[in-house]
């Protein structure tokens, strides 16, 4: 592993243990035993970090839509649930501290924007092959379809936030709470027999 790679994995797990707020340059470099100089030669500020972290989040994620083949089981759209969440867990601060973070960083901020309109479309596409997968049902309604991923998009990006406010401390078992959510939420949209085989994860 790099040392490049070092910071991230230290600021992601120092990030996630005490929030990016509470987190400075300083506790990075201090965790690692390295410099000032060393940490300043591959990121100038923390915003430079919580971008670069942004930016593998969002390659992490794009790998894992992309995965599909064109066609998709019952049990492959369970995974690929699962590993979403797997994923949100995994940079729980970013999600927990999202409101914060594109309030101080206009980049992040136009980051996490156009990333939104590429996952938006790349969410059409999802339910296109969902459909041809006879796991969902076809939305007659363009409106309903709309509400449908945004109410997809809240219960993935701010589940974390949610857990945080209601709760205080997020554990790993709210993985599978996440999924059940999820699921939960498409349960009236899967046809009959995308319906029978996940029924088991409702609870």
């Amino acid at each position: 592993m790099s040392l490049k790679e070092k910071i991230i994995d230290t600021s992601v797990k120092l990030f996630n243990k005490d929030g990016s707020h509470a987190v400075t340059t300083n506790h990075i470099k201090d965790d690692l035993n390295i410099s000032p100089g060393t940490l300043y030669y591959y990121f100038k500020n923390k915003e430079e970090i919580v971008r670069f972290i942004f930016q593998q989040i969002t390659d992490e994620f794009t790998t894992l839509f992309q995965g599909t083949g064109g066609h998709i089981t019952p049990e492959e759209f369970l995974d690929m649930i699962k590993a979403m969440y797997g994923l949100l867990y995994k940079y729980r601060f970013f999600y927990t501290d999202i409101a914060m973070l594109l309030q101080r960083d206009p980049e992040l901020e136009k980051m996490y924007s156009e990333n939104r309109k590429n996952r938006y479309t790349g969410q059409k596409e999802l339910y296109r092959i969902f459909v041809e997968s006879q796991i969902m049902r076809e939305i007659e309604s363009a409106d309903e379809l709309i509400c449908i991923l945004d109410n997809l998009w809240i219960v993935t990006d701010f589940y974390f936030t949610y857990i945080v406010a209601s709760l205080g401390k997020i554990k790993q078992s709210d993985i599978k709470k996440g999924v059940q959510h999820y699921l939960v939420m498409m349960k009236p949209y899967l046809t009959d027999g995308a319906l029978k085989e996940l029924s088991p994860h409702f609870e």
